[in-house]
């Protein structure tokens, strides 16, 4: 892999030993000459002093002697520091040329090194009417793995990519590292269709769990892929290498897809461009709008409380999918202000509803490394003046394995203040049992992609049987999420579980019309105290027909009157991707 391009360098290297060899064997030859040339002069004035018997002729003798002596023990100690003076500037020579084109980081190629064999490649193309294709390929989203796991760990994994990367490829293919998280391939390949194929295998075997961390995760890629085409001339380097970033860009669009260039991709991606911008002045206007969707006790049907999602309505496109714009925001660094300002505002709405509803709302894994962030919560909340006891913060298993003592900290804070604590999508994770003893969470959340497949799949029902089971060990409540189906529902009522959110309840709702479903339940729970205190002579039980019907007016009244949403969009993408 590479080696092409190293040829030059190792040639170089080589050369420089060779004249550097000469010019030693021709030192020591013109040392030798001296020293005879030397010993001679000495023997003939010694001879010349023979013929003074004196002290002072021994003398004159002795002192010639030492001064030639060390004359010539100056002047080999010169010679041996000037040849390594220039062995040293040599070897700083060569370094230097080896740093132009390799990555100090993986020992691949840089992108000097790849333009110059890209442009060696598309001449013998176009020359020879050859083939080829350009490969790119980019770690979907690097910086959060950054951020969230430090420099150390993302540069160990850069460096075990380059290494799978050299197993995956041919002998005769050139891999370079051109990005922080970005690496391209040039491939002796008849294709696109025998690239998809290199591709794939690619990133089957970057996606192999990596090495030693605690816990073990995976490596998402994107591939890009454009033909290298030999049409008499050869093409433009930096048209290459725009088609192929193209390409990528659009396979991270996608996430973890294989895309080819084609002309009409330049479209979508200036679209992408735009809508960052847009994203980002919508951040700064607080255009992101708080929706809220119940969460309901399953076994009364009443409303408990609410989860704040985000929802953004673009002035233009109209409303753009959570999963398309919430990833954005943690790329473009958007995603702590975004939670603070849709926290703001959810309080704000909230504020006046019953002291028993709550609200709840995600935090991103990413966001617990700001060691500051619950002193911001608990800023916003005094500034609202949100009692903190009505506020659940979600977080993610993912949050307590990245930075574990910076959670565990986090969480704390927030815990001395009243705010609870719900250990989101359980089950999808990392989590361990010693977590779920040492921090003091309040309640489980359920993942949906249990709960939607639990009836048909017997090991999604038994996931979420044993999660329900080790909740109630524990003595916390569970929520279960994503229940599009009364089947689904009851079947979670016969396992115990203590509360539910989904599309058979409500879908995410505007704060108006979330007013509307509190203020239906708390008429209902008037109504339900009522009947309690003065039961009907004709039914004096308040448990019967009629206590069970006013209690279930809270969710099937109010849910009549929140269409809300719009039925593309899904009700649990949170603040976090």
């Amino acid at each position: 892999m590479a080696i092409s391009a190293m040829r030059s360098v190792l040639g170089r290297w080589d050369g420089i030993h060779a004249v550097g060899s000469r010019h030693a064997l021709l030192a020591l030859i013109a040392t030798l000459f001296v020293i005879e040339y030397q010993l001679g002069l000495i023997h003939h004035f010694s001879a010349m002093l023979d013929e003074f018997d004196s002290t002072l002729g021994s003398v004159a003798v002795s002192a010639g002697f030492s001064l030639w002596i060390g004359g010539l023990v100056w002047g080999v100690r010169r010679r041996v520091e000037l040849a390594e003076t220039r062995e040293a500037m040599a070897a700083a020579e060569a370094d230097a040329e080896t740093a132009g084109i390799c990555d100090g980081l993986t020992g691949l190629p840089n992108r000097a090194a790849l333009r110059l064999e890209l442009a060696h490649r598309l001449e013998r193309i176009a020359t020879e009417e050859g083939h080829g294709v350009l490969i790119g390929l980019d770690v979907d989203r690097f910086k959060m793995l950054n951020d969230v796991n430090g420099h150390s760990i993302a540069d160990r994994v850069l460096q075990v990519i380059s290494d799978r990367l050299a197993l995956a490829v041919a002998p005769g293919d050139f891999v370079a590292r051109v990005g922080p998280d970005e690496f391209l391939v040039i491939c002796d390949l008849p294709g696109v269709d025998e690239a998809r194929c290199l591709a794939a295998r690619m990133q089957s075997e970057i996606a192999q769990p990596l090495w030693e961390p605690t816990p073990p995760f995976q490596v998402q890629t994107s591939y890009g892929v454009t033909a290298l085409v030999g049409n008499g001339a050869p093409e433009d380097v930096d048209t290459v290498i725009r088609r192929v970033d193209i390409a990528l860009q659009n396979a991270k669009i996608e996430g973890g897809a294989i895309t080819v260039f084609h002309p009409d991709m330049e479209l979508s991606i200036r679209e992408r461009a735009e809508l960052e911008h847009a994203l980002e002045q919508a951040v700064d206007r607080e255009e992101i709008e708080p929706w809220f969707q119940p969460v309901i006790d399953l076994g009364s049907n009443r409303i408990r409380g609410f989860e704040v999602l985000a929802r953004w309505t673009h002035p233009e496109r109209g409303p753009i999918s959570p999963s398309v714009f919430v990833p954005i925001a943690e790329e473009r660094g958007l995603l702590g202000r975004m939670t603070m300002a849709m926290l703001r505002r959810a309080a704000t709405i909230a504020r006046d509803w019953p002291a028993d509803i709550k609200i709840a709302i995600n935090i991103s894994p990413i966001e617990f490394k700001n060691r500051w962030l619950a002193q911001e919560i608990l800023q916003t909340l005094t500034e609202v003046g949100f009692p903190p006891r009505r506020l659940e913060i979600e977080i993610t298993e993912n949050a307590l394995v990245v930075d574990h003592d910076q959670a565990v900290s986090t969480v704390m804070s927030l815990k001395n203040q009243g705010i609870s604590i719900a250990l989101d999508d359980f089950g999808t994770g990392y989590a361990s049992l010693h977590q779920l003893r040492v921090l003091p969470f309040d309640k489980i959340k359920i993942d949906q992609s249990f709960v939607r497949t639990m009836v048909d799949n017997s090991e999604s029902r038994s996931i979420v049987q044993a999660i329900i089971g080790l909740s109630g060990s524990l003595g916390l409540p569970t929520t279960a999420e994503g229940i599009e189906t009364e089947s689904n529902a009851q079947t979670l009522r016969d396992l115990g579980c203590t509360l539910g959110q989904g599309f058979l309840f409500s879908r995410a709702v505007l704060a108006e019309e979330a007013a509307g479903l509190v203020a239906v339940a708390t008429a209902a729970a008037a109504a339900t105290a009522a009947v309690t205190e003065r039961p009907s002579p004709r039914d004096p039980d308040p448990s019967g027909p009629s206590g069970d019907r006013s209690s279930q007016i809270d969710v099937e009244d109010a849910t009549a009157v929140a269409p809300g949403e719009p039925a593309a969009e899904a009700a649990d993408v949170r603040l976090s991707a």
